[in-house]
C-alpha cells in the first residue's frame, strides 16, 4: 500500500510540474519554425510553420507575390512569363535567417 501511495504521489508531481511548466513557457508546448526572410528593398518577411520547410515555403510565396506586384507597379504592366519565373525563382532561392 504504501508502494501505491508513493507511485501516486510521483504522478500527481509529475503531472503537476508539466502543466505549471506548460503554463510558464508555452513557447514549448507549441514549437514552430520560423522563417525571415529581407527583401532587395529591406522589407522583411516573418512567417512560421510546422517545419523550417512550410515556414520558408510561405515566406517565398508571399515574397513572390510582392516581387510581381512591385514590377507590374514599376513598370505597368505585368510580368512575362520568364520575368516571372525570375522573379519567383529569386525568392524561392532567398535563405531564412
Amino acid at each position: 500500500m504504501k508502494v501505491f501511495t508513493w507511485s501516486l504521489n510521483v504522478l500527481c508531481v509529475s503531472v503537476l510540474f508539466a502543466i505549471l511548466f506548460s503554463v510558464l513557457f508555452p513557447s514549448f508546448a507549441h514549437a514552430k519554425a520560423v522563417c525571415q526572410m529581407t527583401l532587395s528593398g529591406g522589407d522583411k518577411i516573418i512567417t512560421s510553420g510546422d517545419s523550417k520547410s512550410e515556414a520558408h515555403s510561405a515566406a517565398a510565396q508571399i515574397c513572390g507575390d510582392r516581387s510581381l506586384d512591385a514590377f507590374e507597379a514599376q513598370n505597368g504592366r505585368s510580368a512575362s512569363a520568364d520575368e516571372g519565373e525570375d522573379l519567383i525563382l529569386s525568392c524561392v532561392n532567398k535563405s531564412c535567417s
